[in-house]
């Protein structure tokens, strides 16, 4: 029975001791991870983008803004109330970069030849009115000496 207490009793013996060959840990400058962690840790960094009430809504399009030539804006504001997957951001008419409101009121002007009549007809319509005035007086004398010879013819004959 001794035998079996001594057995029994005593404590294994430990053959590894863990012991700290260095002092401190350096928290401030850390020593660089084996490459196979690195490369875990580089896999498994976040990335933060910005959010999204600060990009622009090209960046948030997910489709690509269409390139074309149509003849007028109008048709094409036509074509995109059939077509509603399409968005109209902005435009390029004659050199000029336009905003979609700006296209809108574009879309709602006349063509040129239009545009080129009105204005003639405005500027005749000014002159009209300034050769109505200058000849008035010229007409209001020539109804009064009508008037007045019409006066004396009546005078004569009485």
């Amino acid at each position: 029975m001794a035998s079996l207490n001594k057995g029994l009793l005593q404590p294994p013996a430990t053959f590894l001791i863990a012991k700290r060959f260095r002092g401190k840990i350096n928290i401030q400058k850390p020593r660089k991870p084996h490459f196979e962690r690195q490369l875990l840790l580089d896999f498994t960094k976040p990335i933060y983008r910005p959010p999204k009430y600060t990009l622009p809504d090209v960046v948030l399009c997910g489709k690509n803004i269409i390139f074309g030539q149509p003849e007028s804006a109008d048709k094409m504001f036509k074509i995109l109330k059939k077509a509603p997957q399409l968005i109209v951001m902005a435009g390029i008419i004659q050199d000029r970069l336009m905003s979609k409101n700006e296209l809108l009121e574009f879309s709602k002007l006349p063509s040129l030849d239009v545009a080129r009549s009105q204005l003639c007809n405005v500027l005749q319509s000014a002159a009209v009115c300034l050769v109505k005035q200058l000849n008035q007086s010229q007409q209001a004398l020539v109804s009064n000496l009508e008037q007045h010879l019409e006066i004396q013819k009546g005078d004569d004959k009485q």
